[in-house]
């Protein structure tokens, strides 16, 4: 560091001086301050943030959608009208993958951009969770995809409608390792996505859009991997019929979903109506199905009690009488549990059931069940479907003593974070530190 960068001028601070003494004391006053209890949770002054013009009028905008008349449409404009038909709630990205999100974008998709792509990555994962709609992102090829890869192994094991959109140079360049941004990229996402693809032909770009789409919207939701290379994203149509399976969204996927048998729905309802403790575990499929009402009416017609996981934390609330999600010792007690729409399974130990509980699952795919958790009952069937024939079936039941012991943990775990609060506290303003738990 030579003097020029040591100081910036007479009685000027330099660097190494702003880390010393002077700061460190600052630190420790603001330190003093938070210790405070009143302090801590007294309302925060923020700033308000400015908003650039251009942004509210870029939403004002009409959507330029392409058109196979005239100059025809890219392979990019192929792919977004797709994604316009598919309803794609959002899409996240930074510079980068032009072709393909300036065409997503025009085609009147909601398109928010950032400064990094694992941030944005992160983002549309996010808005998926609050949502419950399949989102995109997009990043350019080599660091840019990389720089994704954690937030998609996260997308992937909250299991979200992800759709992962990235540039990979051109076909012609492959093996000759052109530049920097290269790299085959569907063998980096295995084992984190649903489905992947690197398109090469052209005339299929509409055939696999239908692709990720039906795995999108079909069964258990994960991620979604297509990478675009050159020759795909700037390919011009100016006729549908050069695309191969050219269909409506109606023809290439179903919304068709299963339903439970009779059987299955009448078993689960007398074994949930001869527990004394019964628990529903209420997962992503919940969520996904936007089926909470018909959670609350069926837990409150029997005395039922409910932890939820992932996005559905929230819609069943924590301070409800019958929520066992801040009850944990409670869940030891439970004779009955019903894992609805739970798709990342835990395995017996992880959850703080007695090793004796019985347990119901259901979810829409038949070869998950029994899958890191023995079974009473399995059932195929679409989480709203199966909770709509089960409520149907429920007789009304108080379960008083369950409700108490519910309420009895829940205090307990309260107090418990409550007595570690004050000793946190305690230490810290015996040492000026924070409590390093």
């Amino acid at each position: 560091m030579d003097e020029k960068t040591r100081t910036n001028g007479a009685g000027e601070t330099s660097r190494r001086k702003f880390f010393g003494a002077p700061a460190a004391a600052a630190a420790g006053a603001v330190a003093a301050t938070a210790l405070r209890p009143g302090a801590m949770f007294a309302a925060p002054v923020i700033p308000s943030i400015s908003i650039p013009k251009e942004v509210p009028a870029t939403l004002n905008e009409t959507p330029k959608e392409g058109a196979f008349e005239g100059k025809g449409m890219t392979g990019a404009e192929v792919f977004a009208k797709l994604c316009k038909e598919e309803n794609l709630a959002a899409m996240f990205c930074c510079p980068g993958n032009y072709t393909v999100i300036n065409a997503i974008a025009a085609a009147g998709i909601p398109a928010y951009g950032g400064r990094t792509e694992g941030a944005m990555c992160a983002a549309a994962d996010g808005f998926s969770r609050v949502t419950g709609e399949a989102t995109a992102c997009s990043g350019t090829e080599g660091p840019g995809f990389t720089h994704m890869i954690m937030n998609i192994a996260s997308a992937n094991s909250a299991r979200t409608p992800l759709l992962v959109l990235a540039s990979n140079m051109q076909i012609a360049g492959d093996d000759r390792e052109a530049f920097i941004q290269t790299g085959y990229q569907q063998p980096i996402t295995t084992g984190m996505k649903k489905y992947g693809k690197r398109l090469t032909a052209p005339n299929r770009v509409w055939e696999y859009g239908a692709y990720a789409f039906r795995n999108l919207k079909s069964g258990v939701p994960q991620p979604v991997h297509l990478d675009f290379p050159g020759e795909v994203a700037r390919a011009r149509f100016t006729d549908s019929a050069n695309l191969t399976d050219f269909y409506k969204k109606d023809r290439y996927r179903t919304e068709s979903r299963a339903h439970p048998s009779n059987k299955d729905v009448e078993k689960a309802a007398d074994m949930l109506t001869k527990a004394e403790r019964p628990i529903i575990v209420a997962g992503q499929g919940v969520f996904q199905r936007k089926s909470y009402e018909v959670l609350m009416q069926i837990a409150e017609r029997q005395d039922i009690a409910v932890v939820t996981s992932g996005p559905m934390r929230g819609h069943f609330p924590d301070n409800h009488r019958l929520s066992a999600s801040l009850s944990p010792e409670a869940l030891m007690s439970a004779d009955v549990v019903m894992f609805v729409g739970q798709y990342c399974m835990p395995s017996p130990g992880e959850y703080r059931f007695s090793p004796e509980v019985k347990a119901i699952r259901v979810h829409p795919v038949q070869e998950d069940l029994g899958r890191n958790w023995p079974l009473d009952l399995g059932i195929v069937s679409d989480e709203a479907h199966f909770l709509e024939a089960l409520a149907n079936k429920l007789q009304q039941k108080k379960r008083e003593k369950w409700v108490d012991e519910l309420a009895a943990a829940r205090d307990k775990f309260e107090k418990t974070n409550l007595d570690h609060y004050a000793l946190g506290l305690k230490h810290s303003q015996a040492t000026n530190h924070l409590h390093p738990a």
